[in-house]
């Protein structure tokens, strides 16, 4: 029988409040999840190699993973980047100095998918570790961070 027990916490972003609850359950999981509901982006490259932005919305993480809903359908084993702010991360109490990562850059991949309705589906990611990674993940990564870099600099007209 599983019992469950939630430590609510609540911290302020940028003026915005975000509710965040521990679900301390015994249900043979590693780490705890930590009920998170808010707003990301997630950058991802598909087979031809062009880069597809989908925004997402968190339902829980823990210091391995991450379960969010999307309206775009991901296949297992797609890797993806996503930014997490330091106090979403610095709430997960288990090491996470080991992710590959770039500043709030992630690296992750999708575990499961499961439609929940048309056109809606929720999605079970694990986030890689440095020790973990290969050389084609690391070109995926790097690819995806210069592809967001690129996007923030301002326009270059030539005269």
């Amino acid at each position: 029988m599983k019992t469950r027990r939630r430590i609510k916490i609540i911290y302020f972003l940028n003026k915005k409040t975000y509710h965040t609850s521990v679900n301390t359950s015994k249900d043979n999981r590693r780490y705890p999840r930590i009920d998170h509901v808010t707003s990301q982006q997630i950058i991802r490259l598909d087979e031809a190699q062009t880069p597809h932005k989908n925004y997402i919305i968190t339902k829980n993480m823990s210091a391995c993973g991450i379960r969010f809903t999307t309206h775009e359908e991901l296949t297992s084993c797609a890797h993806f980047m996503i930014y997490l702010n330091d106090h979403l991360v610095k709430s997960i109490t288990a090491n996470t100095k080991n992710w590959f990562r770039l500043g709030c850059y992630y690296l992750a991949r999708v575990a499961w998918t499961r439609e929940l309705k048309t056109g809606l589906y929720e999605v079970g990611a694990s986030f890689l570790e440095r020790e973990s990674c290969n050389h084609e993940q690391l070109e995926t990564f790097t690819e995806l961070v210069n592809l967001d870099m690129l996007d923030m600099l301002p326009a270059v007209t030539h005269v």
